[in-house]
C-alpha cells in the first residue's frame, strides 16, 4: 500500500498544474524543516553564490528552489554532493532535508571530516552535523586527506572555506620532479574519491595539481580544502579554471609547477589508484603514454590512433574504438608504439608540456597535436596496454570534435600500416577503411581466430555501477564457463548493447532482464530471459532465432498461446564462486539485494517484529532502520561465505515473477554455498532444492518461521552438503552453457 502511495503521490507531480502546486507545497515545507534547524550559515552561502547581502530566509528560500541542484551546500560543515550519495531521492529534494528526515547519526556529510567518529566520540546520536555546529566555537572535528590527519576547529574550517570560495587558487605548492594534473569537473560525485586518488601518490619527488575546470561550489570546496589540509600541502595545490577552458590552457596553468620529469595529465571521467599513476609516471618520463581508457559503456575509446587512407581521403582511425574490452587480452601487459595518442589521460616529459602550453592550438584535435609535436622531437608515442582506465564518472568536458582533418596529420601515418598491424594483434584481420564523418575512419575486419564468438548482452549498467547487479555476474558466470567449451566470449553492458561492432560477434545471447535489448542484425539471437515476464512481448521474442526463460510454466504457456518456441532453461549460480568453505553458521539472519523504491515485505516485516535482519545492498534508507543495513553493498566474492555463515538467507521475488514461476538466483548462490534460505513460494523449489529452502506464503508466515526454532526447519548440515553439490552439479552455469552450446549447434547445423 505504501509502495502504491509512493507511486500515485510521484505521478501526481507531472500533472501540469497538480504538479506545479505540488511542486510548492514541497519547497515550502523543505523551507521550514531546514529553517527550524539552525544549520544553514548565510555567510558561507553568501559565498558561494557570490551575494554581498542577504540572510538566512534568503539563502534557505534560494537553496531549496534551485542552489541544492547548483551543488551550493547549506553549512561548511555539511557537503551537498557527499551526503547527497548517501540519502534517498537524490536530485529530487535538498540534501539537507533528507539528512534531517534520516538516521543522521549514520550519514557521511562530508569526504574529508569523520562525522562518524565524532558522533561516537561525543555521544552525538542525534547527528554530528548538530552537535559540531552547535558547539562551533570550542568544537574540534578530526579531518582526515590523504595520508594526513589532524583536529581542527570548526571555526577554523569555516574560515579556510569562506577563503577559498574567494580564490582560484588554494595552496602554495612548490615544484616537484614528476607532477599529477588531476582534472576535475562540474558536480563531479566522484571528486573525492578521484582527489584523494592522486594525493595517494603525492610526495618528496611527486606533486599534485588539483585542476577544476568550471566546479560547483561543493567541487571546489572538496578540492581546495584537500590542497589546504592534506598532509603532504607542501607538494598540492588546486586550480580553479573556466568552462570554455582547453587542454592547452590546463597546461598553461600547471607549466611553472613542472620541473623535469613526467607530467601526468588526467581525463576529468577517468578513475585511476595509485598503481595506475606510478606506472604512467615512470614510462612518461621518457615517451608520451596513454593507457587504454574505457568510454561510459564499458568499451574502448581507443588503443592510440593513425592516420590511414579511405576513398574519400585520409582519416583518424582511433584503433579498437567501439570494442569490448575483452579484445583487449591479446596485447596482455605491453607497451606499444602508436603513431597517435587519443584521449586525455597521458603522461609526458615535462619539457613536452611546457612547449604545449605555449603552442597555439591549430585545431581541436589537442592530443592528437601533442602527439605530433613528440615525434617531431623525437620522443616516442605510446600506449600502455596494461593500465586500463575506467571513464564511467560524470560527462565529457571535452566534447567529440567535428571539423576537417588538417593536412599536416599525413605524416601521423607511421610505418606502412600501424593501425593493421595493432587490429591482427587483437586478433583481427583489416580488409579495408570506411570514412565515417569528416576526419574519423573506421575498419572492415574479419576475425582471425577460429574459435566461435558470443557475446552476452545484460541490462547492468557498465563499470562500478553494474557490479551491484545479478544481471553482471550472471553473465560473467556464463561468459566462463562458455569458455570452458572454447569459445571466445565478450560481455556487453546495457549501454554497449548495439556497439557497432557486434558484427564479428557469432552467437548473441541476451540476458532479459528488466529493459528490452533489440538483437543485432547478424548471428544467432538468444533470448535468455531470467525476470520481468509481465513486460515480454510476443513481438519482442520473434526478434530472436532461440528463446529461454527461467519459469518453465510460463515458457509452456506462451509457446502455446503464441505459436513461438520458448524453450525452460532455470536460473544457475557460479560453481567457481559459491561452493562451502568449511565455515561455521552463525546466527544472522541476511537479506541481499536492494529496496527496489518500496519497503520490501521479506525485510520490513521480521524487523518490525523485532527480529534482526541484516541487509546488504543500497537504497534501504527511510525504509528500515539504519542500524539494520549492514553494508550498502557486498562484493559478489564474499557472498558465498556470508550465505554459508548465514543463520538463514531471505528470499523474496518480484510480484509478476513469482506470479509466473520465475524463480530468482539467489537461492543458486546460497544453496551452492552451502547455506539455508527461506524464500516466498514458487514452483519448482522443493524440487530444484530439496529441503535446503523452505518456503513461506505471506509476510506473517515468515515472521512465524523466523521467530521459531529455525534450525529445525532444515536438515543437517551433512544432508545440506550433499545438496549443495548437486545444486552445483546440475544447477551451474556449466550445465546451462552446454544446453545453449548445443542449441546454437543444432541450429547452424540445419541451416546449412
Amino acid at each position: 500500500m505504501i509502495g502504491l502511495l509512493r507511486r500515485l503521490w510521484r505521478g501526481a507531480r507531472s500533472a501540469p498544474v497538480l504538479g506545479r502546486l505540488i511542486d510548492g507545497a514541497d519547497r515550502l515545507w523543505w523551507m521550514r524543516v531546514i529553517g527550524g534547524s539552525g544549520l544553514m550559515d548565510a555567510e558561507f552561502y553568501r559565498a558561494q553564490r557570490g551575494w554581498r547581502r542577504g540572510g538566512r530566509l534568503r539563502a534557505t528560500l534560494d537553496y531549496v528552489w534551485s542552489g541544492f541542484r547548483a551543488g551550493i551546500s547549506p553549512n561548511p560543515l555539511f557537503d551537498e554532493h557527499t551526503a547527497g550519495v548517501a540519502l534517498p531521492d537524490l536530485g529530487r529534494v535538498p540534501a539537507l532535508y533528507a539528512y534531517l528526515l534520516s538516521d543522521r547519526a549514520t550519514v557521511a556529510v562530508h569526504p574529508w571530516w569523520d562525522s562518524a567518529a565524532y558522533a561516537d566520540a561525543h555521544g552525538a546520536r542525534g547527528g554530528a552535523l548538530e552537535h559540531a555546529w552547535s558547539n562551533r566555537e570550542s568544537a574540534v572535528i578530526p579531518v582526515r586527506i590523504g595520508d594526513g590527519s589532524q583536529a581542527l576547529r570548526v571555526t577554523e574550517w569555516r574560515r579556510l572555506a569562506i577563503e577559498s570560495l574567494a580564490t582560484d587558487r588554494a595552496g602554495d605548492a612548490e615544484a616537484a620532479e614528476n607532477l599529477v594534473v588531476r582534472m576535475l569537473q562540474g558536480g563531479d560525485a566522484a571528486a573525492a574519491q578521484k582527489i584523494a586518488g592522486a594525493l595517494s601518490v603525492a610526495g618528496d619527488s611527486t606533486g599534485v595539481r588539483l585542476v577544476c575546470i568550471a566546479p560547483s561550489p561543493s567541487t571546489w570546496l572538496t578540492t581546495a580544502l584537500a590542497a589546504r589540509l592534506c598532509g603532504r600541502h607542501d607538494r598540492v595545490a588546486a586550480v580553479r579554471l573556466p568552462s570554455s577552458t582547453s587542454l592547452h590552457a590546463v597546461a598553461r596553468a600547471v607549466a611553472a609547477d613542472a620541473a623535469e620529469g613526467a607530467v601526468l595529465m588526467t581525463d576529468t571521467r577517468a578513475d585511476l589508484v595509485a598503481a595506475q599513476y606510478r606506472g604512467l609516471l615512470a614510462t612518461g618520463a621518457g615517451a608520451l603514454v596513454a593507457p587504454v581508457s574505457l568510454e561510459s559503456d564499458g568499451t574502448v575509446a581507443a588503443v592510440g590512433a593513425s592516420v590511414v587512407e579511405t576513398a574519400d581521403g585520409p582519416r583518424i582511425c582511433r584503433m579498437l574504438r567501439d570494442h569490448p574490452s575483452e579484445d583487449l587480452a591479446g596485447f596482455g601487459e605491453r607497451i606499444v608504439d602508436v603513431p597517435l595518442i587519443t584521449g586525455r589521460t597521458f603522461a609526458a616529459p615535462a619539457a613536452l608540456v611546457r612547449g604545449f602550453a605555449g603552442a597555439r592550438a591549430p585545431h581541436a584535435f589537442e592530443t592528437e597535436h601533442l602527439s605530433l609535436r613528440a615525434r617531431r622531437s623525437g620522443v616516442p608515442v605510446r600506449v600502455d596496454t596494461g593500465i586500463v582506465v575506467g571513464c564511467f564518472s560524470a560527462r565529457n568536458a571535452w566534447p567529440e570534435t567535428a571539423g576537417e582533418l588538417p593536412d599536416e596529420w599525413a605524416e601521423a601515418s607511421g610505418p606502412p600500416s600501424p593501425a593493421a598491424e595493432l587490429y591482427r594483434v587483437a586478433g583481427f584481420e583489416v580488409e579495408g577503411w570506411n570514412a565515417s564523418g569528416p576526419w574519423e575512419a573506421r575498419p572492415r575486419l574479419r576475425r582471425s581466430r577460429p574459435a566461435q564468438r558470443w557475446a552476452i548482452k545484460t541490462c547492468a549498467p557498465a563499470g562500478p555501477a553494474g557490479q551491484v547487479w545479478g544481471d553482471t555476474h550472471f553473465a560473467q558466470g556464463l561468459a566462463s564457463a562458455l569458455r570452458r567449451l572454447g569459445h571466445e566470449v565478450v560481455v556487453d553492458a546495457f549501454p554497449a548493447a548495439a556497439r557497432p561492432t557486434a558484427y564479428l560477434d557469432d552467437v548473441h545471447v541476451v540476458i532479459r532482464g528488466p529493459f528490452r535489448i533489440a538483437p543485432p542484425q547478424t548471428g544467432v539471437r538468444i533470448e535468455w530471459i531470467i525476470s520481468h515476464p509481465d513486460e515480454i512481448t510476443r513481438t519482442e521474442i520473434a526478434q530472436f532465432d532461440l528463446a529461454f526463460a527461467v519459469s518453465p510454466g510460463w515458457a509452456q504457456r506462451v509457446s502455446a498461446e503464441w505459436g513461438i518456441d520458448v524453450q525452460p532453461l532455470l536460473e544457475a549460480t557460479d560453481a567457481d564462486l559459491f561452493f562451502p568453505r568449511g565455515r561455521a553458521r552463525g546466527s544472522d539472519v541476511v537479506f541481499v539485494g536492494t529496496a527496489r523504491g518500496i519497503p520490501r515485505p521479506s525485510v520490513v516485516a521480521p524487523l518490525d517484529a523485532g527480529i534482526d535482519v541484516k541487509v546488504y545492498g543500497p537504497d534501504w534508507r527511510g525504509f528500515i532502520p539504519a542500524e539494520a543495513i549492514a553494508a550498502p553493498s557486498i562484493p559478489n566474492r564474499d557472498l558465498s561465505e556470508r550465505y554459508e555463515t548465514a543463520r538463514v538467507v531471505l528470499n523474496d521475488h518480484w510480484p509478476a515473477m513469482r506470479r509466473e514461476g520465475f524463480m530468482a538466483m539467489r537461492p543458486f548462490d546460497a544453496v551452492a554455498a552451502g547455506g539455508r534460505v527461506i524464500s516466498e513460494s514458487v514452483p519448482l523449489l522443493q524440487e530444484v532444492f530439496e529441503g535446503a529452502v523452505v518456503e513461506y506464503e505471506s509476510p506473517e508466515q515468515l515472521v512465524e518461521l523466523l521467530s521459531g526454532d529455525v534450525d529445525a526447519l532444515f536438515p543437517a548440515d551433512s544432508e545440506l552438503r550433499e545438496i549443495s553439490t548437486r545444486v552445483r552439479e546440475h544447477h551451474s552455469f556449466d550445465a546451462r552453457a552446454s544446453v545453449l552450446d548445443a542449441a546454437v549447434g543444432k541450429l547452424t547445423n540445419s541451416a546449412r
